[in-house]
């Protein structure tokens, strides 16, 4: 802690930068969005975020019309959370599976914010 301000003070890697910055933005926004819409068909949902494109990347053990609702309903929210943030415009997309989040996964290499319990 400093000696003025009650807050801690984050120290990042000597790295990190601008993209770190928008990973975290982007993480702390999609669990925000997803607070309530992980239903029982999720197994995992990861972040992918580039500069002007968020992809959700949602590993489900099946697809259901609740799923699908739900998975739009976080994209929505994420949006709502996210309007204005970026000059020029963000594009939020997904990718849905049907599956395991092992390796094979396509979320598996990106920032994880849910992943159930086995």
């Amino acid at each position: 802690m400093t000696t003025n301000d009650d807050w801690p003070q984050v120290i990042l890697n000597p790295d990190a930068g601008p993209r770190l910055i928008w990973e975290n933005h982007v993480v702390l926004g999609a669990v925000q969005a997803s607070l309530g819409l992980i239903g029982p068909n999720v197994r995992g949902i990861a972040v992918e975020a580039q500069k002007d494109r968020v992809t959700f990347h949602v590993a489900l053990t099946q697809r259901s019309p609740q799923a699908e609702d739900d998975i739009e309903d976080m994209i929505f929210d994420f949006e709502a959370l996210s309007w204005g943030e970026v000059p020029g415009g963000l594009t939020v997309d997904t990718v849905i599976t049907v599956g395991d989040t092992g390796p094979e996964w396509t979320g598996y290499q990106w920032r994880r914010i849910f992943i159930a319990h086995s």
